[in-house]
């Protein structure tokens, strides 16, 4: 267990060279305390993080990453919370994923702009799903969806909070959601009633799926509805948004064209993107291009065919969700 102070004497060791010639022949203490030196120096220096969590013991950087949070200094702060969100994002440790999330959720300051929440905030709504929240880091959430509900609007951090509450499926406070998608000020419904609302669709309330998949359906422009509102809607993760997604892999209708150089894109691509971030085992993106030069490699006929990348994606996509027998949401 490294102690507070031996971390507050590590942090003053200055070094030569940075840790990417260091090898792993410098203690974590010594190589954390010579990031910090160096970040301080410059606050634009960029680190190779998956050196680090490669070389050195991942629960013991997250130890020195939560005392880091607590800097004032808000580079030094940022360098912390940098650590715990490459942490939650790559780690395969079911512990160090969910004692990542844990500082996370303080990171969710009221403060407007600060880059800290929109940190914090981007990671834990988009790399985490339930099973990554502990019950300490539902506490934290809980407190902060209710201070919301005593004070409406006047929360800078209101939207990640709520959403951030789907996302750890905090079943309990379904009905407090409730409440809250159906407050009103002035007889309209606050900014936080939409939120509330989402929330409670990724949470499975059938109800607010169903209003959620009315609202993209009203989009006129079939782009946008495409190119922004799917995309949009795989916040959700339930099988009712997997359904209104899947016709459009099926589709072979591109995008208009925007002008200049930029060449339009497939609904079928956008599509595909969608249903991988979803659903457990979907197809990625590099799995689909290495079996697509695997078979240009092995299959002369292909080869000669010079079949597009495009139609070997939309296909190898829609074969696989078609040979499933049922679907695992990620969630």
């Amino acid at each position: 267990m490294i102690t507070r102070k031996i971390l507050l004497t590590s942090l003053f060791v200055v070094s030569g060279y940075s840790f990417l010639h260091a090898g792993t022949t410098k203690t974590l203490e010594e190589t954390i305390a010579e990031k910090v030196e160096f970040r301080r120096k410059d606050p634009r220096k960029v680190f190779n993080m998956r050196d680090l969590f490669s070389n050195y013991d991942e629960n013991s950087i997250v130890e020195q990453a939560e005392f880091l949070t607590n800097d004032p200094n808000e580079v030094i702060k940022r360098l912390g919370y940098g650590f715990l969100v490459y942490a939650g994002r790559k780690s395969e440790d079911q512990t160090v994923r969910r004692r990542a999330v844990e500082t996370l959720v303080n990171g969710l300051v009221d403060k407007k702009g600060d880059y800290v929440l929109q940190m914090c905030a981007k990671t834990l709504r988009r790399s985490h799903t339930r099973k990554n929240f502990s019950k300490k880091a539902k506490t934290v959430l809980r407190k902060k969806l209710h201070d919301i509900a005593i004070n409406p609007g006047s929360f800078h951090y209101s939207k990640y909070v709520i959403l951030i509450v789907g996302v750890a499926d905090m079943q309990t406070e379904m009905e407090f959601l409730r409440t809250l998608s159906n407050q009103r000020i002035r007889n309209k419904p606050t900014i936080n009633a939409g939120w509330a609302g989402y929330a409670m669709a990724r949470m499975g309330d059938k109800e607010a799926i169903k209003k959620w998949i009315s609202s993209v359906d009203s989009v006129t422009d079939e782009d946008d509805k495409v190119g922004i509102w799917l995309g949009r809607s795989t916040y959700i993760r339930q099988p009712e948004i997997v359904d209104y997604i899947k016709p459009y892999l099926y589709s072979d209708k591109m995008f208009r064209s925007r002008g200049g150089d930029v060449v339009p894109a497939w609904y079928s691509s956008v599509a595909a993107k969608c249903l991988e971030e979803m659903i457990v085992g979907f197809p990625t993106i590099v799995e689909v291009i290495k079996a697509f030069d695997k078979k240009r490699h092995d299959d002369l006929e292909f080869a000669n065919k010079s079949v597009k990348f495009v139609d070997f994606h939309r296909n190898y996509c829609r074969q696989w969700l078609e040979s499933q027998t049922s679907i695992e949401m990620k969630r």
